[in-house]
């Protein structure tokens, strides 16, 4: 792990990298915030089927529409940071608290 602009970012140093090809490599863990990591769209997109906590959506569904707007939507999904997937493709993250994901897609990718 090393810091790339005040930020935790996971590679390996085994992974190649042709010259001239990449401007930077690797994946941003996340936020380092007081004492915890809030964690960078590129990690959930990175390593989201890893996760223990996922949300399991379909394209037409309520949520998912939520979800792309920026909003928050109501799971199951047990508290923590989850992934959210839509019809097993990793979309994103959301953070679960008391059976709300509250919703932590990038403001940029958001739909209106």
């Amino acid at each position: 792990m090393q810091i790339y602009n005040g930020n935790p970012v996971y590679f390996t140093p085994t992974f190649p990298v042709p010259r001239g090809v990449a401007f930077a490599y690797g994946v941003t863990i996340g936020e380092i915030r007081k004492n915890y990591v809030v964690p960078h769209h590129q990690f959930f997109m990175a390593l989201g089927k890893d996760f223990k906590r996922k949300i399991e959506l379909t394209a037409n569904s309520n949520e998912i529409k939520k979800y792309l707007h920026g909003e928050e939507f109501n799971t199951d999904c047990p508290n923590g940071w989850a992934v959210v997937l839509v019809d097993g493709c990793t979309v994103g993250g959301v953070k679960v608290s008391n059976g709300r994901a509250k919703n932590h897609y990038p403001k940029g990718l958001r739909t209106k």
